[in-house]
């Protein structure tokens, strides 16, 4: 294996343990995630820890993203500048709707979170932390990206998607297909009980100047604040936001 392959493998193996947030990562997951043998995987896992990218819990045997990489971050360029100017907006849903609100990014298949604002109901649905990736069909941010997206386009992603291995969902691409068709018919995307029981989801995207949707605005909510029937009290509020998010770009 040359250099470059190792540096590509050592940044797949990067987003894996992003993947599981700060829940953390077993060596045999991270191993079956990127189907590379456990003595390899261990062995990039030891180096990157010496440097400060992974964090490893030695009692619980887990692995999280580590400080360097929060470092780096810090001074890393977002496609969009700076990122503090889209909080208002997002915390505007939430106090709108009285429920999470989350702005993600597209990167690839996988969905990114880069805000989280927290809604005044008593009972949230933090389905999703800051920094955490999802599979673009394992997130109903990602279904409301799909929905914008040339049908061509989207088969494709639904189709690498469903490769991805995910800890918390697993909808057949049928699925996800469904629930693409609702959000183009209906203009949001929508799903209950699938990240989590009882908690629904809701989104719209937000598409760049090339007409590609790289950013949603999305809620979670427990399903019984969130019923389909609410989606026409939602959608003026999240495309409201939406138009907002698209003058910043």
């Amino acid at each position: 294996m040359n250099g470059t392959q190792s540096i590509e493998r050592a940044v797949e193996l990067l987003k894996q343990v992003a993947r599981f947030g700060s829940r953390g990562a077993s060596l045999s997951a991270l191993s079956k995630r990127i189907g590379v043998p456990h003595p390899t995987v261990h062995r990039m896992l030891t180096t990157l820890s010496a440097v400060g990218f992974v964090n490893f819990n030695k009692a619980e045997k887990l692995y999280r993203i580590g400080p360097l990489a929060f470092e780096l971050g810090l001074v890393a360029v977002t496609p969009f500048g700076e990122l503090g100017r889209f909080e208002p907006i997002v915390a505007e849903v939430a106090k709108q709707t009285g429920d999470t609100a989350y702005l993600f990014l597209r990167n690839g298949i996988d969905v990114i979170c880069l805000i989280r604002a927290e809604g005044d109901y008593i009972i949230k649905a933090n389905v999703i932390e800051v920094g955490r990736r999802r599979p673009i069909c394992d997130s109903v941010a990602g279904i409301a990206m799909l929905a914008n997206m040339d049908p061509a386009e989207t088969a494709e992603l639904i189709a690498r998607s469903a490769l991805t291995a995910s800890e918390e969902t697993r909808l057949s691409p049928a699925q996800v297909e469904e629930r693409v068709a609702f959000a183009r018919t209906n203009g949001i995307s929508y799903w209950t009980s699938v990240v989590m029981p009882d908690v629904s989801g809701a989104a719209i995207a937000a598409p760049s100047d090339d007409g590609q949707p790289r950013l949603s605005i999305a809620i979670s909510a427990i399903s019984s604040r969130l019923p389909e029937e609410r989606l026409n009290d939602v959608k003026p509020i999240l495309k409201s936001a939406q138009q907002r998010v698209l003058a910043l770009l």
